[in-house]
């Protein structure tokens, strides 16, 4: 099916693959930059793939540029692995925002406090916790994880689809 809209060409999936990399690490910068809203620690955690996919990426732009196209496959199925972890992550977040799980002690609103009052103001002044459980904003009813679910899904197929591809066509 994807090969009526892309043809398997490994350049241009690569290509692909960093630019599609690179437009959602934008969009998480634009939300938390320009839109205002900060990331909790499961958000950081989540733009990890989206790094290495692109690192990844660039080097198997060089590769296929070298001829070695077998190292250019071979990362995109890396890649494509590497988007499940993060699918699997925020499947994790999804599912610490809707309450279905317990998220990190470290990032939830029912953080333990110190009942020293000299302890709490320290704690105060020292960082301001962005809680894991609490969706910043939900757009059609789904937060941000929730997206990067779907998106890190697509991405991990059309990893799968263009190593596959241009194995098959040898191009």
């Amino acid at each position: 099916m994807l090969s009526h809209f892309l043809p398997p060409d490994l350049k241009l999936s690569t290509l692909l693959i960093c630019l599609g990399a690179l437009a959602s690490l934008v969009s998480a910068w634009f939300i938390q930059y320009v839109l205002g809203y900060q990331p909790c620690q499961l958000c950081y955690l989540q733009r990890w793939p989206y790094y290495l996919a692109l690192g990844i990426g660039i080097a198997s732009l060089i590769t296929i540029r070298l001829s070695m196209d077998q190292l250019g496959r071979l990362a995109a199925v890396l890649v494509g692995v590497i988007m499940l972890c993060g699918a699997g992550i925020a499947v994790y977040h999804s599912g610490v925002e809707w309450k279905f799980w317990p998220g990190p002690s470290s990032c939830t609103a029912g953080n333990s406090m110190s009942g020293n009052i000299t302890d709490l103001m320290a704690q105060v002044k020292q960082a301001r916790i962005v809680p894991c459980d609490q969706p910043p904003f939900r757009l059609f009813g789904l937060s941000p994880a929730n997206y990067n679910v779907l998106i890190s899904l697509a991405f991990s197929v059309f990893c799968f689809y263009a190593a596959r591809a241009s194995w098959k066509t040898g191009r």
